[in-house]
């Protein structure tokens, strides 16, 4: 139904940084200095910092949080320095000035934000859009899928839904029943992969 892409932010009293290529030197010749949050272990959000260390060979300290919302109130607050979380939430403070936006951890620059570079320009490795779909239970006719499929595109395709779905920060989106099933997959064995390199425990 739609992708929520996230944005690189930083407390610009913490972090001397102003773009991305700064941000990585930064990180390169500072290992261990910045801690980042998250809204919990195994999240998105924690994942995808995960992933930026590992493909920039970089070391942070993970600091786990039980919302977003908490999350961006304690980087705000000098707390933590800096976290990847949804548009929704973080922009209202970079709008502010209580925030740095840096990048969009996406595989290229936003529409609603072309100014921001997509972290992938120069870490080609790092890609992380969080997803929104709808399932149905398993044994589903493919017939019935695919209708359902076409009516919800349908819906999603009227100005009015898609412009309440960018409010929220959210790109609409549409895809086949079988597109669907295969981008479930891949994502769950990249995110498979990047559990058993990073040795991710729930604990």
């Amino acid at each position: 139904m739609a992708q929520t892409p996230g944005v690189l932010v930083v407390n610009p009293a913490k972090v001397p940084v102003r773009d991305l290529p700064e941000f990585l030197a930064y990180l390169r010749t500072h290992p261990d200095k910045l801690n980042y949050g998250s809204s919990g272990i195994g999240t998105s959000l924690h994942l995808g910092m995960e992933l930026l260390m590992l493909e920039t060979g970089t070391r942070m300290t993970h600091v786990p949080f039980r919302g977003s919302s908490d999350m961006i109130a304690a980087i705000v607050a000098g707390q933590v320095d800096l976290a990847i979380d949804g548009f929704a939430t973080a922009w209202p403070h970079v709008q502010a000035g209580r925030l740095r936006a840096i990048a969009v951890p996406t595989a290229e620059r936003l529409p609603f934000a072309p100014d921001l570079p997509a972290i992938a320009e120069l870490v080609p490795g790092v890609r992380l859009t969080p997803w929104h779909g709808i399932l149905g239970p398993a044994g589903l006719p493919m017939p019935i899928a695919e209708r359902l499929s076409a009516e919800i595109g349908s819906w999603l395709r009227t100005p009015e839904v898609a412009e309440r779905i960018r409010g929220f920060g959210a790109i609409p989106a549409q895809n086949s029943p079988q597109e669907f099933t295969a981008l479930m997959s891949a994502e769950v064995a990249r995110f498979r992969d990047l559990i058993t390199r990073t040795g991710i425990t729930a604990g």
